[in-house]
């Protein structure tokens, strides 16, 4: 049994009143149960004498009496039974905020002495409830709740948390894309590899927190259904024979895959057993080049009907970069061309490292080459080093080795890769006559 368990003690140093899930619609009947006991203590704070009439009253705020206050609600511990011949006064209906209990108790009550009023069913209209507790002589000064009290004390009676707990635990993704294998596979020794954690979600509650009908929440209390959605360019995923992502391609464990597109994956979370710390791994073709991206992922309810649970924005789960640096040359011109089109690469960074070049035509197809399958170039730069100036036909030459053919008009896309920390890529072009020369 939680430490919640426990009557609310108004006199206590710390508030031990116990929090229910924000998500309930408003107003609702909140059960008081053996786990979830709504039940308040207070100190009487001013002594009763044996035989005289006193008055007490308890007011609620944010929250009404659902079950009527009977006048057996209100006893005391005092070293052994005593009768306070209790009868309620004013108020304690079904609706009302407040109640007034005569008491005549048989014994003299001391000013420690504890009074605890059962309270059963409570219907909460707001935020988060108290309950305030006055002692009065006269039963005229009671009905009218003014400030001629012997004693008083106010608490929290119970508060409103948030019962889900929907979040990225964990944000990868765990390995980089591998530069030195065309960018289609992720960095590991052994190479060819295809499968990469992007990031781990969580989906459920948070403890200590009760649902109305006053059991510890669960995720399908909150609940019909739930989806989680992730975004992300999944085009280089497993696929099948004819070309189709398959849903291998992004598995999100414990799961159900719904469908898994080249900008999206879906996937149905069982409200019965939620998601912990689970994990989104991706498996790629080893066919299709890989691209620095973010995924951001969102968890998509259904409430049930008693409850209000919204669309939560997970943000980052995780992102994908590669082991070394990149630069793009959107314009290249086409090899063979009345220009003369040259290219220059350099290394920026301090340490050596091999360099690739990724030929992408007009028609999107690609061919990715090392450094050193252009003439004359070699597969490595040293640091602050560069290349010589390399003319277009002899890229595309490279290329056209690994089997890529011009499109369109003839003009390609370079993508410079290095596994170095900084790099630059220049391009340019000569006049016909050779007089002239522009830089892009």
């Amino acid at each position: 049994m939680s430490a919640n368990a426990f009557a609310v003690d108004l006199n206590a140093a710390n508030s031990d009143a116990i929090n229910y899930a924000s998500e309930i619609k408003l107003p609702a009947v909140l059960a008081d149960t053996a786990a979830n006991d709504l039940d308040v203590k207070v100190q009487l704070g001013f002594s009763a004498t044996a035989g005289v009439k006193r008055y007490v009253r308890f007011d609620l705020t944010n929250a009404q009496f659902e079950t009527p206050v009977g006048a057996a609600d209100l006893t005391v511990a005092a070293g052994g039974p005593v009768n306070l011949a209790p009868s309620v006064a004013v108020g304690g209906t079904k609706g009302s905020t407040s109640v007034v209990i005569e008491i005549t108790p048989d014994a003299t009550l001391a000013n420690s002495d504890v009074l605890t009023l059962a309270l059963n069913n409570i219907k909460a209209t707001g935020a988060d409830a108290s309950i305030q507790y006055r002692l009065y002589e006269t039963g005229v000064d009671a009905a009218a709740g003014n400030s001629s009290t012997l004693a008083a004390k106010s608490g929290k009676l119970f508060g409103f948390k948030s019962a889900l707990n929907a979040k990225v635990t964990t944000k990868g993704a765990a390995q980089k894309i591998d530069v030195t294998q065309e960018s289609k596979f992720f960095v590991d020794a052994a190479k060819n590899d295809v499968t990469n954690v992007i990031g781990n979600l969580t989906v459920g509650v948070n403890a200590n927190v009760f649902s109305a009908a006053g059991a510890a929440v669960a995720l399908a209390d909150l609940v019909d259904s739930a989806k989680v959605e992730v975004a992300g360019d999944f085009s280089a995923g497993q696929k099948d024979t004819d070309g189709k992502l398959l849903p291998a391609a992004a598995v999100l464990t414990d799961a159900t895959a719904s469908e898994v597109t080249a900008a999206k994956a879906t996937y149905t979370v069982d409200p019965a057993a939620g998601l912990t710390d689970a994990p989104l791994t991706l498996t790629v073709d080893g066919k299709t080049a890989l691209a620095t991206q973010t995924f951001t992922a969102k968890l998509v309810p259904v409430a049930k009907a008693a409850y209000t649970v919204n669309t939560v924005d997970l943000g980052v789960l995780g992102e994908l970069q590669k082991n070394g640096s990149s630069a793009s040359l959107n314009l290249a011109l086409k090899p063979g061309g009345v220009y003369q089109n040259y290219v220059r690469i350099s290394n920026t960074s301090n340490l050596d490292g091999k360099f690739f070049i990724t030929v992408i035509t007009d028609e999107g197809k690609t061919a990715t080459i090392n450094l050193s399958d252009v003439a004359g170039q070699p597969a490595t730069l040293a640091a602050r080093a560069s290349t010589t100036q390399m003319t277009i036909q002899q890229i595309f030459d490279a290329a056209a080795a690994k089997g890529l053919a011009l499109s369109g008009e003839g003009k390609l896309r370079l993508v410079v890769e290095g596994e170095v920390p900084s790099l630059d890529a220049q391009m340019y072009t000569t006049s016909k006559d050779g007089n002239s020369f522009d830089r892009f």
